[in-house]
């Protein structure tokens, strides 16, 4: 484990999840104690080093990770439920940041996906959101909450421009 530890270190992050990581856990339910303490270790540590992964990869830790650790709880050496409670933290700040991460990811390929399409269906989703936003429900709505006229002008403005630029 050691030595699985020191490879991860100078590894391609995607070496480290796709073959120490598997190798690790597999330890987990090992009949030695020490073993097991061991691996949940080396696995907190490893999967804390990665630092890009796939977006598929984002839901390691509950699809996986989580799972293949659950039975430590409960383990019957206290070493193992010791070293469990140690790198508990650990896991749980990379299992966050692994999800930020994939979410982030996932909002800007929906961004992306907006942004290319052709123009002419940017421009009719740009004038439908704005006769959605400055309705005339809207309208009454800003000038009953601000009590101003001078709101209701703007909005009217709004609409007027929208009227002659169709």
């Amino acid at each position: 484990l050691k030595l699985m530890h020191r490879i991860a270190l100078f590894s391609s992050d995607d070496i480290r999840l796709q073959r120490i990581v598997p190798f690790v856990t597999s330890l987990l339910q090992d009949s030695e104690p020490i073993v097991r303490a061991s691996s949940i270790s080396v696995l907190a540590s490893v999967l804390a080093t990665v630092t890009s992964f796939p977006p598929s990869d984002a839901q390691i830790f509950p699809k996986y990770v989580f799972k293949k650790v659950a039975h430590l709880i409960t383990d019957a050496s206290l070493i193992v439920r010791v070293a469990f409670a140690k790198n508990m933290a650990i896991l749980a700040e990379t299992a966050l940041r692994f999800l930020d991460i994939g979410h982030s990811v996932s909002l800007y390929e929906a961004v992306a996906g907006r942004q290319s399409l052709d123009s002419s269906t940017k421009d009719g989703n740009v004038r439908a959101t704005k006769n959605a936003i400055f309705s005339e429900e809207a309208a009454s709505l800003l000038s009953k909450q601000s009590g101003s006229y001078e709101s209701n002008d703007v909005v009217n403005k709004h609409q007027r421009d929208d009227k002659i630029s169709s």
